[in-house]
């Protein structure tokens, strides 16, 4: 059985106040064509379809455009939630959008969510988990409570009574210990949120999301695709595009890579501001870091004029323990980097002690739960 494999939409993100919802509806129309073009037999969707919980009407209208067109293709679709979902909004209507083809995550619970295709091999069961949390699963555990997320995750698993003979695939959103993470993902503190690799063996495939840069974790049968776009400009040498996923007969798997078309790149240069304004003109979104010794009076201006969408621009000068100058402002911080920010500010510059990061953490966690 062949599937498209992806994940990390984030349908209504912006990334410095710019709306990228054009660039999304570009490559999100890319994906019912590559299902046509390669013959795919279902679309692995893992999750963060949209950037927050309450997405814009424009991200809404997008997502069931892009819902719409893929399931005009005749394949199934099983779409989880991830951490930047309404897990009620994605599962909204669920027994409806079946009727379409379109399989979405429901809240986890003692009963594995578990749908089954079938091929020239014979069966092969598809179960969807959407992005977990150790309290979530510890309610379903109640006289047995886990205090990592890694024994939560194995408990529920082993309570799946998953059959290792038959071809199995899962689709999650979580981040697997050891993977390499990139700048636009919301990182867990202390591995509060991570996983091993090895609970995910009874698994043929693996589709995971969650993570944007796109990798092997552990194993060619675990696999983040990565994010729709570059989010971040850390993400500036990635190649972001699909997974196609071959099952073959159990324990056979061949797994490559198509890569997207983007709108816009984005991309980071660096250099002295006299050779940068060589460069050839490009709308692509840029981050310029310079090497002069200092800012040029009205540097921005004459950059935009060669980059009309220049998104930061830094100074970073040659010398020693000298500090780099933001001109621009940086991507947004997340919730925590602020909290670590206004404590350095009260306290002369010191860094927050690692229980008061757990406690903060903690603390945003349960506003995120509607605790």
């Amino acid at each position: 059985m062949r599937f498209l494999h992806i994940s990390d939409l984030h349908i209504g993100k912006r990334i410095h106040n710019i709306d990228l919802i054009e660039d999304q509806r570009a490559v999100l129309r890319q994906i019912p064509e590559m299902v046509k073009e390669y013959g795919c037999d279902a679309v692995l969707i893992a999750g963060d379809i949209y950037d927050r919980s309450q997405p814009s009407e424009k991200a809404i209208a997008l997502v069931d455009a892009f819902l719409r067109d893929l399931s005009a293709t005749g394949k199934h679709i099983y779409m989880i939630s991830g951490n930047h979902d309404n897990q009620a909004q994605v599962s909204y209507l669920s027994g409806i959008l079946q009727r379409s083809g379109i399989y979405t995550s429901v809240p986890v619970s003692l009963k594995p969510q578990k749908y089954t295709e079938t091929d020239s091999y014979g069966e092969i069961d598809i179960y969807l988990l959407p992005f977990l949390r150790l309290s979530a699963i510890n309610r379903l555990f109640p006289d047995d409570p886990s205090q990592t997320l890694e024994e939560a995750v194995s408990m529920l698993l082993k309570s799946y009574d998953i059959d290792p003979k038959r071809r199995n695939v899962l689709v999650c959103h979580q981040f697997i210990r050891g993977a390499s993470k990139g700048g636009s993902e919301e990182m867990s503190i202390g591995g509060l949120e991570e996983i091993s690799s090895s609970l995910l063996q009874v698994f043929d495939y693996a589709a995971l999301g969650h993570i944007h840069a796109p990798q092997r974790a552990g194993s060619e049968s675990i696999q983040y695709c990565g994010s729709l776009l570059k989010y971040h400009f850390d993400e500036c040498d990635q190649k972001k595009g699909a997974l196609i996923v071959d099952v073959m007969e159990k324990g056979v798997l061949e797994v490559n890579k198509i890569p997207f078309v983007p709108l816009h790149d984005m991309r980071r240069i660096k250099g002295r501001f006299s050779d940068i304004m060589e460069h050839q003109p490009s709308e692509d979104y840029i981050e310029v870091i310079l090497e002069d010794e200092n800012m040029l009076p009205d540097a921005r201006g004459a950059l935009q004029t060669v980059f009309p969408n220049l998104l930061s621009l830094r100074l970073e000068r040659k010398t020693a323990g000298a500090a780099p100058e933001a001109v621009m402002e940086p991507e947004e911080d997340s919730m925590l980097d602020h909290f670590r920010n206004f404590y350095r500010l009260q306290h002369d510059g010191r860094e927050a002690s690692e229980k008061a990061v757990k406690a903060v953490t903690d603390i945003l966690l349960e506003m995120e739960e509607g605790r």
